[in-house]
């Protein structure tokens, strides 16, 4: 029964860090993309997936507060089923060393606390997040889907933290962003025309480009 327990833990195990894995991967995949490749994306493809990104992308302080719920609430389940189900594995090898059971249980303990963080970290977050940022888009029609679906099934808890977060983002002087858009250009990219040739002085205001005025020291001005 001891055993038949254990391989029960480790399956949770497995199961819980796949959830942390999904969590990672939406969380860094939705933060990648650009909102016009995201609209692009559904203009060509137009598919389910393709619309549940979008959707996620235009709420994405909501869904990034799902995605770091659910990396939270994994990992504490993860660590606190992984423990009990890896040292009982880890405690009769040990005992048959010939060491006492207290020092066996404290030794099997520490293995498997280590063991378990070791595994939550490599295949729960930085393989997930590895994959999102060299596919974002790959990756988030793999996850968003079943992310956004945990936040919505904790949409109240989501949104009373999200806003207790945002209160707090208030009074350093910042306003929150429910979504990154993508910047515009620069002023430093303005673009520089010569006004048109003239022979004589006129006392007329310059002639303006085409596309905006901006006077320079040089007598060039800028769009």
């Amino acid at each position: 029964m001891t055993v038949l327990l254990s391989v029960l833990g480790l399956v949770a195990v497995a199961a819980l860090t796949l959830g942390t894995a999904i969590s990672v991967a939406s969380e860094f995949a939705l933060t990648a993309l650009e909102r016009s490749q995201v609209d692009a994306h559904v203009a060509e493809v137009g598919d389910r997936r393709a619309h549940a990104v979008q959707r996620a992308h235009r709420s994405l302080s909501f869904q990034l507060s799902g995605s770091q719920l659910g990396i939270t609430l994994t990992t504490l389940a993860t660590g606190y089923i992984a423990e009990p189900a890896i040292a009982e594995l880890f405690r009769p090898g040990l005992s048959a060393l010939g060491l006492s059971d207290s020092v066996a249980g404290g030794a099997a303990t520490a293995l498997a606390l280590v063991l378990a963080t070791a595994l939550s970290m490599v295949f729960g977050e930085l393989v997930p997040k590895n994959l999102a940022i060299a596919g974002p888009l790959r990756t988030a029609r793999a996850v968003v889907w079943l992310q956004a679906g945990f936040a919505g099934a904790f949409r109240w808890l989501i949104t009373g933290l999200n806003t207790s977060a945002n209160a707090v983002v208030r009074r350093l002087g910042v306003e929150p962003a429910e979504e990154l858009r993508s910047a515009g250009p620069p002023a430093s990219s303005a673009r520089w025309c010569a006004p048109a040739p003239s022979t004589a002085p006129s006392t007329r205001a310059p002639p303006r480009c085409s596309t905006g005025r901006c006077a320079s020291p040089t007598g060039l001005r800028r769009t």
